[in-house]
C-alpha cells in the first residue's frame, strides 16, 4: 500500500534516498519498492487514476477497444478467468498463441505459470495430427494441423522470474522458466517461430529441437519503437517448392524525415518523428552505435526451417 500511495499522490520521487543502493539488493527492492521511493521528490498534481491495473483490467480494455482480431487475441473468458493468454487461428495454417509471462509476484524478467503451461500444451496439441507425449511416446490425432507461432513480451532468453511471494498478487504457481517451455514446444513440431521484445534488442536465434520431435524454431526478438534504431518488424512465412518454410524478417522504418522539419501545421506528425530517432539515436550507451539494432544476421533475413510434410 504504501507503493501504491505514491502511485496516485502528489511527489514524484527524482532520486534514490542518500545511502541506498540497487544493485546487489534486487529481491529487496522487488519486495518493498517503497523504501527506494523515499529520497527526494518533486511535487505533481495528485490522481487517483494513475494506479497500478490487473489482469483483468488490462483484458477488459483491449476487449473494449477496435481493431483486428476482435479483442486483440483475448475473449470473453479471459475475464471470468482472470488470464491473459489466448490464441488466434489465422485461415486455416496458421495459429498464433499469446502468452503471457508476467510474474505479478515482482520483477522484470518473466516466467509461465504451471496452469498456463498445461494450457499451452493443449492448445499445441489441438493443431498437430501427430506429436510426442512427455515420455517420448508418439501420440496420433484427428486434429488438422497449423503452423504455430508464439508472441509473448519475454521470450526464452528472459524467462528466468520463479519469484513466489507469500502475500504476492500472481495466483498461477508454480512458475515455470525456459527450459521447462521449451521443452514443451520441442514435442511439437508445428511450432516455428516465437516472437518477444523485453530486452530492447533485435536478436534471431534458432532454438533446436529433439532428435524425435520438433526441427527446431526461430527466436525472433525486437527492439522496441521508442528505442534505436526506431525500427518495426515485418515477419512473412513462405511454404517454398522444395520442402522448406522460409520465414522473412524485414526491418521497416517510419516515414518521419531524417532531419527535423518545423512542428507548425502539416508537419507536426512528421517533426515529432524525426524528433524521437533523434534522440533515441543520442541515449548514452543504448543510441547510435550501440547493440540494439544486432547485427546483420538479426535484422533483415530469411530464416529457414523443414517444412512439416501436410504443408504441402
Amino acid at each position: 500500500e504504501a507503493y501504491l500511495s505514491f502511485l496516485v499522490g502528489d511527489r514524484k520521487p527524482v532520486a534514490l534516498p542518500a545511502g541506498a543502493e540497487v544493485l546487489g539488493r534486487e529481491e529487496d527492492f522487488f519486495a518493498h519498492p517503497e523504501t527506494y521511493l523515499a529520497g527526494p521528490s518533486r511535487a505533481v498534481e495528485a490522481d487517483l487514476t494513475r494506479r497500478a491495473i490487473s489482469r483483468r483490467e488490462f483484458v477488459s480494455a483491449h476487449l473494449d477497444t477496435p481493431g483486428l482480431p476482435a479483442g486483440h487475441g483475448f475473449v470473453r473468458k479471459n475475464l471470468d478467468d482472470g488470464t491473459a493468454y489466448g490464441v488466434y487461428d489465422w485461415s486455416d495454417e496458421i495459429r498464433f498463441v499469446l502468452l503471457d509471462t508476467t510474474n505479478l509476484d515482482g520483477h522484470f524478467d518473466g516466467s509461465l505459470g504451471d496452469r498456463q503451461l498445461r494450457w499451452l500444451e493443449e492448445q499445441l496439441a489441438e493443431v498437430h495430427s501427430s506429436y510426442l507425449s512427455d515420455d517420448g511416446r508418439l501420440v496420433s490425432t484427428a486434429n488438422r494441423d497449423r503452423l504455430v507461432v508464439l508472441a509473448s513480451h519475454h521470450g526464452p532468453a528472459s524467462l528466468t522470474n520463479l519469484r513466489c511471494e507469500a502475500y504476492g498478487l500472481e495466483e498461477d504457481h508454480p512458475r515455470c522458466t525456459a527450459d521447462q517451455v521449451t521443452g514443451v514446444l520441442e514435442r511439437f513440431p508445428n511450432v516455428v517461430l516465437w516472437l518477444s521484445g523485453h530486452r530492447h534488442v533485435n536478436d534471431v536465434v534458432l532454438r533446436k529441437g529433439s532428435p524425435d520431435g520438433s526441427p527446431g524454431f526461430w527466436d525472433v526478438a525486437t527492439a522496441a519503437l521508442a528505442d534505436w534504431p526506431c525500427q518495426a518488424r515485418l515477419v512473412e512465412l513462405l511454404a517454398n517448392p522444395d520442402g522448406t518454410l522460409s520465414i522473412l524478417c524485414t526491418m521497416l522504418d517510419h516515414h518521419g524525415p531524417a532531419e527535423p522539419v518545423s512542428p507548425d501545421g502539416a508537419g507536426a506528425v512528421e517533426w515529432l518523428a524525426s524528433l524521437h530517432r533523434e534522440l533515441a539515436a543520442n541515449v548514452p550507451g543504448a543510441g547510435a552505435g550501440s547493440y540494439f539494432e544486432g547485427s546483420l544476421v538479426d535484422r533483415n533475413v530469411e530464416l529457414v526451417l523443414p517444412a512439416p510434410s501436410w504443408l504441402g
